[in-house]
């Protein structure tokens, strides 16, 4: 789609082109993403293989990327590195430049849902509809990874958002409620120090997790 702008200041949107990403009838892409450092699409499906794609000219297909057991749900991009995360349960980490993987974490006991990586830290988070949100240091460079901490509710979680502004995430669910998950904010600042050592929350590179977010109008946060 093409938008542009009206004389009166009004928004219009047109239909551009579209290009066959997946050619299989059963393999309807239920993930896009675009790089903007490696200038190409990356697009998942029920198939499980994740398709390159270049993005200027031709829209020529570049790569597959293979790992995946089952079905790719979500992307999230960080520079030169691809998340992928799957019905398999797992989420993949991918360096798009040469296209090979850098490894595989497991930290959710159904579909991973959404992922997000926050710019201002690299720490990424991902929910899954067993009702967790995981946020965690993915480490790239070095074998493993740190959970930071765990959210649980008892219903699935569909969608993730990050506000940079307020350093919240924004957690969507089955029963149509947007629950804010914690607040962080670096250790050391004027906010960290006049605010009340949280119980049960983390730390990990100089960023603390605070276990009770604060609220924002119109949502709900996890009870204490």
């Amino acid at each position: 789609w093409r938008v542009t702008l009206t004389n009166d200041g009004m928004a219009m949107a047109k239909f551009d082109r579209v290009f066959l990403a997946h050619n299989a009838a059963d393999d309807e892409v239920l993930a896009v993403a675009y790089s903007a450092t490696a200038n190409s699409i990356f697009t998942g499906g029920n198939a499980g293989v994740i398709r390159k794609w270049a993005f200027a000219g031709s829209r020529q297909w570049e790569a597959d990327y293979t790992g995946h057991t089952d079905a790719i749900m979500c992307f999230a991009v960080d520079a030169n590195f691809l998340f992928s995360g799957s019905a398999d349960r797992s989420v993949m980490i991918w360096e798009t430049s040469q296209g090979y993987q850098l490894k595989r974490v497991e930290m959710h006991s159904a579909s991973v849902q959404a992922i997000i990586v926050m710019p201002d830290s690299g720490i990424a988070a991902t929910c899954a509809f067993d009702g967790k949100v995981v946020v965690w240091d993915p480490q790239v460079g070095v074998a493993g990874h740190q959970v930071v901490a765990t959210y649980e509710q008892p219903e699935e979680f569909r969608a993730l958002a990050y506000v940079e502004e307020t350093r919240t995430i924004l957690v969507g669910s089955e029963s149509g409620k947007i629950i804010t998950f914690p607040v962080k904010c670096a250790a050391g600042s004027d906010e960290a120090q006049e605010a009340q050592e949280p119980s049960g929350g983390s730390s990990v590179g100089g960023e603390r997790f605070a276990a009770q977010p604060k609220a924002l109008s119109g949502v709900e946060t996890p009870p204490s």
